[in-house]
């Protein structure tokens, strides 16, 4: 998601800026949508594939930004296809952490209450059936919009219908017609120095007028003219729509006109080519080049030349696209073959499965930010390849592998509800206890345990263990013991917790397994540092030291910042906090580059703590927002936790009164995450100066 304009714009095929993208020969639509939007609540934009309702949409959602103070927010639709994706993917864009207890719709309608927000969602033609999320959210908040981009109009009350058509064949207040002018411009993209003269004009208005105007078709026929004369192009739009009248019985003009001028271009293409396109349809969201390669073979030059003739687009950061209608012309050409479509969906969900495997753990390395990213952008294609293995591939053992592998990318991204879901059809597909199924059932321990779902949790990670057990697969047992004593710990059996974490440790200490071994430290700390006492405080405190030599020598900041933030909490019972401030500001600075929210809580809670007897409002501030991005971003918080936050909250609002308390805490709670983190190092580092 792009987040450096009043735009947020969930496509990284889209780059949100704070200039409106360039609109050409739309100026009265344009108008008329912006006028619409003030006297409806929900506008939809109707026309065929191709015509232009994407662009008209966005640019329409910065005309308006200004009139929408809780912000506007574009989503694409074309690859979500259920209900239940719908609803996840208008929580993931409006940053809606869903719980597992409560209906999801629910909680979208509670977010958005008495919001003036715009909501623009893009090709939902085939979510008819699934709008009652829309109409809830509308009645939950009059002054939030929709603007919708559709084939057909969504048939219900609260809807302002305006069809679309194709750019203007007359001139109007200049010299070109609006068709002409975008012609132009896709055509000095190929050839800078197209000009429009003699009869070269004549040619591209007879294109124009062949296609009814219709933007895609435009920007296809334009694309040729660097190797193609006008005259030529326009002869053989002009052949395949005769054919098309007289073969086939085509009668509407915009869908006669696009099938013509795409299977006009198809045909320009190489058999080898269009094979190519058809395995590329399989993409979801998107793809790079390295699994363009591995799923089409498509190479970059390849790739390259079609950039060139319109058929993809590429993003600055090396991402390519294919037009929705394009792209469905060439499933279409891809589903009449269903031995090459098993085949390509086969490709598609091997290659993002070693993908997976290949990747998965640079999520926690060093480069976290740009993989994390990365899985954001795939995570349609991963989506993609699991309904595939789980449906029509029949390859449970293959969703399970790639189940695990998504946790990280689930667990730090906020998608565990969705995570859960996943891991839940893979458990359930086959019966045969195998290593996958104990691997996925590990992680949906983990998984209902960082939501609070304590019984699931249990259950889940003790038919892991048993299976691991049966297999005498010596790492899974210990992964197994290690999830067992987390629950444990979460809910305050923290003796049993320790007794697991000490097998666990036992164990990855015999294989010498070091960066396990500094995280099993740090938790078996935690769970001292949960009993209390003197003595068990001082042995947490040598825990977490002991794993912070580990995680140094490791190498990985991010581990290590999570026991570096951890210690000061120990030391500040032991009277001894001072001496941890130095590493504990590193720690910060190292949250503050990160997006790894669970250990950012865990930081600033720690802040609060130390500030508490400086600067009590900061410390209230900070405790406010903390506990409030808990609930935004569903991560639980343990026994420990909840009762540190309670005594330090009763601590603070005795100090500070109730009236200057309530003040602080609505001041936290208004803050981002970045915003408290570095509220905390700023006032951390006073306190140590």
């Amino acid at each position: 998601m792009a987040t450096d304009s009043k735009v947020q714009v969930h496509n990284p095929a889209w780059v949100a800026t704070e200039v409106a993208p360039e609109l050409i020969g739309r100026d009265h639509e344009l108008a008329e949508v912006t006028t619409a939007l003030r006297a409806h609540p929900l506008v939809t934009l109707v026309g065929s594939g191709g015509i232009g309702k994407t662009s008209l949409a966005m640019a329409t959602a910065y005309a308006v930004a200004d009139q929408f103070t809780d912000g506007v927010y574009v989503v694409p639709l074309a690859e979500v296809n259920t209900q239940e994706l719908l609803v996840l993917t208008l929580a993931k864009a409006l940053d809606v952490r869903l719980q597992p207890a409560q209906p999801w719709a629910e909680q979208l309608v509670a977010h958005v209450q008495g919001k003036a927000l715009l909501l623009v969602l893009d090709n939902f033609e085939q979510l008819i059936d699934w709008v009652e999320p829309i109409s809830q959210m509308s009645r939950a908040s009059r002054k939030m919009k929709f603007l919708v981009t559709s084939r057909e109009k969504l048939g219900i009350p609260i809807e302002h219908a305006i069809g679309l058509q194709g750019m203007s064949l007359q001139p109007q207040n200049a010299a070109w017609s609006a068709s002409e002018l975008l012609f132009l411009h896709y055509a000095r993209r190929v050839r800078p120095g197209f000009k429009l003269d003699g009869d070269d004009r004549e040619h591209v208005q007879r294109i124009c007028k062949l296609v009814d105007g219709m933007p895609l078709a435009i920007e296809l026929a334009a694309a040729w003219v660097s190797l193609l004369p006008c005259r030529f192009i326009a002869d053989q739009i002009q052949h395949n729509m005769d054919w098309l009248t007289t073969s086939v019985g085509f009668t509407h003009g915009q869908q006669k006109s696009v099938r013509a001028v795409l299977d006009y271009f198809w045909g320009m293409l190489s058999a080898d080519e269009r094979v190519c396109l058809q395995k590329l349809s399989v993409f979801s969201g998107g793809f790079e080049r390295d699994l363009a390669q591995q799923v089409a073979g498509a190479s970059l030059f390849f790739l390259s030349a079609l950039v060139d003739r319109a058929y993809l687009s590429r993003t600055d950061a090396g991402r390519y696209f294919m037009h929705e209608m394009l792209k469905q012309y060439a499933a279409e050409k891809l589903n009449s073959d269903s031995d090459q479509k098993q085949a390509a969906c086969r490709r598609h969900a091997e290659a993002y499965g070693a993908f997976a495997a290949r990747t998965s753990k640079d999520l926690e390395g060093p480069e976290h930010v740009f993989w994390s990213a990365r899985y954001e952008a795939e995570h349609n294609n991963f989506r993609a390849a699991l309904a595939w293995l789980l449906g029509s591939g029949a390859d449970p053992e293959g969703a399970r592998r790639m189940a695990t592998r998504l946790l990280g990318f689930w667990y730090q991204s906020g998608h565990l509800a969705e995570g859960r879901r996943w891991m839940k059809r893979a458990i359930d597909a086959s019966a045969e206890e195998t290593e996958a199924l104990a691997d996925v059932l590990t992680y949906m321990s983990f998984l209902a345990s960082a939501q609070g779902d304590v019984e699931n949790s249990r259950q889940s990670g003790l038919r892991s263990l048993a299976i691991y057990q049966n297999l005498n697969h010596a790492k899974g047992v210990s992964e197994a013991l290690h999830n067992l004593a987390f629950n444990e710990s979460t809910v305050g059996h923290y003796e049993e917790a320790i007794r697991l974490y000490e097998q666990h440790l036992a164990m990855k200490r015999a294989c010498s397994d070091e960066s396990h071994v500094a995280i099993a430290l740090h938790n078996l700390a935690v769970a001292y540092q949960g009993l209390g006492g003197h003595d068990n405080l001082r042995r947490a405190a040598d825990l977490y030291r002991e794993s912070i030599v580990l995680s140094r020598a490791q190498g990985d900041p991010v581990d290590l910042a999570y026991t570096i933030a951890a210690l000061p909490q120990v030391c500040f019972e032991l009277d001894c906090v001072e001496e941890t401030l130095p590493d504990f500001l590193e720690a910060l600075q190292v949250f503050a580059r990160s997006d790894d929210v669970p250990g950012s809580l865990g930081a600033l809670e720690t802040a609060a703590l130390i500030l508490e007897k400086h600067v009590a409002a900061v410390a209230s501030e900070i405790w406010a927002c903390s506990h409030m991005l808990h609930r935004k971003f569903q991560i639980g918080m343990d026994v420990h936790q909840t009762s540190r936050h309670l005594a330090a909250t009763n601590r603070l609002r005795q100090h500070q009164g109730q009236d200057e308390f309530a003040a602080a805490t609505v001041r936290g709670e208004a803050m981002s995450l970045a915003q408290a983190l570095q509220l905390a190092h700023q006032h951390v580092a006073l306190f140590l100066s």
